[in-house]
């Protein structure tokens, strides 16, 4: 167990003031302790800031840091997601607008061309063959 080799280098340490055995202790030991190796070690490590149970706390890092940082990044994180969604809406949204730009134009000049195309054919045929509007039986002239 790394705590145990950790340990004998720090009473090595202490009892003969040799910096080499404090450098193997570092070694063996993780680069932060939890409160419970940090209790194992009471006997060597003192505990300048117990915390309300009189444990020595972990020096893993700041609690309120740790909450600060995954705070900030879930708001980053969401404000990403949420502008690739808007982005993509966004881009569906405008594609769709020119395809029916495009049918509007489509419609439109299908329409010009058979008007011009039912012209061209009343202005070939002869007076009095055009298209007329039929005349109601029983009506006298």
């Amino acid at each position: 167990d790394s705590l145990q080799r950790a340990m004998r280098f720090m009473q090595d340490y202490l009892d003969t003031g040799d910096p080499s055995h404090l450098d193997f202790a570092r070694i063996e030991l993780p680069g932060c302790q939890t409160s419970e190796e940090l209790e194992a070690m009471a006997g060597l490590v003192s505990c300048s800031f117990p915390d309300e149970f009189g444990h020595c706390p972990t020096n893993c890092g700041l609690k309120i840091l740790s909450n600060l940082l995954f705070s900030a990044f879930l708001c980053a994180s969401n404000f990403i997601l949420l502008n690739l969604v808007m982005a993509v809406l966004m881009q569906e949204l405008q594609a769709a607008i020119v395809v029916k730009e495009e049918d509007n134009t489509a419609s439109v000049g299908a329409l010009v061309t058979m008007s011009k195309a039912a012209n061209a054919l009343q202005s070939k045929l002869p007076v009095g063959l055009g298209v007329e509007a039929p005349i109601a039986k029983g009506s006298t002239d």
